[in-house]
């Protein structure tokens, strides 16, 4: 008994040492699996954070692009039905040159919506028969390079402003050409620059044909683009009462819309408020005697390129007392230079550019940022007091204006007139009066104006989807800029 006593002791003992140690190793084991996850997660995340600090460093050691330079594209175009002029923007007395590449009969009519939003028929329906190879060749050099078929207008029988060459053939297919003609003389006071640069930007042939623009390129990931006048663009321009339908496509009215149909509701709304004005291309003011004799100078929905010409034109235009009156934004953030036979645009955002610095803070004061892209919402008063003494318009600070779309198939998305692209007061803006406020998330479009000591006023919406404005308030404001004196 004695023996086994001791051995039973013996045996407990040994079982309780191999218990601790087998605990212990499990203990350890535990803990080296918890103190390998531990490890593993510093050193995923200080691998993360080395990464995004080289990746920062590589980033910021690629030079920026500073010379304006392009790499050149020639694309086939897969259509068997193109047609195009040989430039945008011709001076009253030109002939307008129609190209078209097909096989078979088109009807072609001309048209133009007028000031007041109705659609005017200018020339019928005509039959031609065409015979081209199809699948032309395009260069982003010198535009459609292949043999085409020609059809002359003579500008003279048209008039001023924009048309529409419409083409249809025989499966029913259309084709929506936009041509602005300036007028050979200049008899209103008040000036309306429509976007003819901006429209080349965004050309919407890229959808049809494939033909690069701005922000569509197949080879060239430049900041430069080249644009050539031998060049397919569509743009299907339409009459106010169709902007209420409800289908919603590149080819019909889009809400977004910031190009020639947006403008169309503008100028429709300065008929309406009582505006007698001309509309002249960008290239137009160019010239610099282009604004003598003119009191306002009205900018539409979205005039982004600019030459440094234009932009020392509209400058010099102020200083000497005249009233620029901007309906949109985005404006002046991409610049232009002109040469025979395309245009060169180059850029994103024009703040290391002497001119352009003058002119975004002096005469702009607000500027385009991504914040609340694509984004809407109406706006609040800041500042009331300014609204009554250069507006005579009694509202209150804290006052909602410019909610809400007029177009009721709009309703669900335009949620007032900040929005889409919106500008907000630089840093550096100088003598501002910051009269509202879009009330988007990240701030919206400042409504700002300034009094300059030569008697030239700015009044500047900073925002693209201004022209669903159905707000009186607002177009009390627009009014009383154009038709001030004191």
């Amino acid at each position: 008994m004695k023996f086994k006593n001791i051995f039973d002791s013996i045996n407990l003992n040994l079982n309780k040492r191999k218990l601790r140690i087998f605990l212990f190793v499990i203990f350890l084991s535990g803990g080296s699996i918890f103190f390998e996850r531990q490890i593993k997660i510093f050193i995923q995340d200080k691998s993360v954070a080395f990464y995004n600090k080289v990746d920062d460093w590589r980033k910021r050691s690629i030079p920026q692009q500073k010379n304006v330079v392009i790499m050149e594209e020639r694309l086939l175009i897969d259509n068997d039905f193109v047609a195009f002029t040989d430039k945008l923007v011709y001076e009253f007395g030109e002939i307008i040159s129609l190209k078209v590449i097909t096989k078979g009969e088109i009807s072609i009519n001309l048209g133009k919506v007028n000031q007041k939003g109705n659609y005017e028929e200018i020339i019928p329906d005509s039959f031609y028969s065409f015979s081209s190879s199809p699948y032309p060749l395009y260069s982003s050099f010198n535009g459609i390079i292949s043999p085409s078929e020609e059809v002359k207008i003579d500008s003279k029988k048209l008039g001023e402003g924009w048309f529409s060459i419409n083409l249809k053939n025989s499966s029913g297919e259309y084709i929506h050409i936009p041509i602005f003609i300036d007028p050979p003389k200049i008899n209103a006071r008040i000036l309306f620059i429509e976007s003819s640069d901006t429209l080349l930007s965004y050309n919407p042939a890229a959808n049809l044909y494939g033909v690069p623009n701005n922000y569509n390129k197949n080879l060239d990931r430049s900041i430069t683009t080249l644009v050539p006048q031998n060049i397919p663009i569509i743009y299907k321009q339409i009459s106010f009462d169709e902007i209420t339908k409800v289908k919603d496509s590149w080819d019909s009215i889009s809400c977004g819309d910031a190009l020639l149909n947006a403008d169309m509701v503008h100028k429709r709304n300065l008929v309406n408020l009582g505006i007698s004005f001309q509309s002249v291309s960008d290239k137009f003011i160019d010239d610099s005697g282009a604004l003598e004799n003119i009191d306002v100078v009205i900018f539409g929905s979205h005039n982004e390129y600019w030459s440094e010409d234009k932009a020392i034109n509209i400058m010099k235009f102020i200083d000497e007392g005249g009233r620029v009156l901007f309906l949109g934004g985005n404006t002046a953030y991409r610049k232009i230079y002109r040469e025979s036979g395309r245009q060169w645009r180059h850029g994103e955002g024009l703040y290391g550019d002497k001119t352009f610095n003058k002119l975004i803070n002096n005469y702009l004061g607000t500027y385009f940022t991504t914040p609340d892209f694509a984004t809407y919402a109406s706006s609040k008063v800041i500042d009331a007091e300014s609204i009554r003494k250069y507006f005579s318009i009694n509202l209150k600070s804290g006052q909602i204006i410019g909610s809400g779309t007029k177009f009721p198939n709009c309703g669900e998305s335009i949620l007032g007139i900040s929005g889409h692209e919106t500008d907000k007061l630089t840093p550096d803006s100088n003598g501002f009066l910051h009269l509202a406020k879009g009330q988007n998330k990240n701030g919206g479009a400042d409504i700002v104006f300034k009094k300059f000591k030569s008697g030239g006023k700015v009044l500047n919406f900073s925002s693209l989807s201004l022209w669903h404005n159905n707000d009186n308030n607002v177009n009390l404001m627009i009014e009383r800029f154009i038709k001030s004196v004191n």
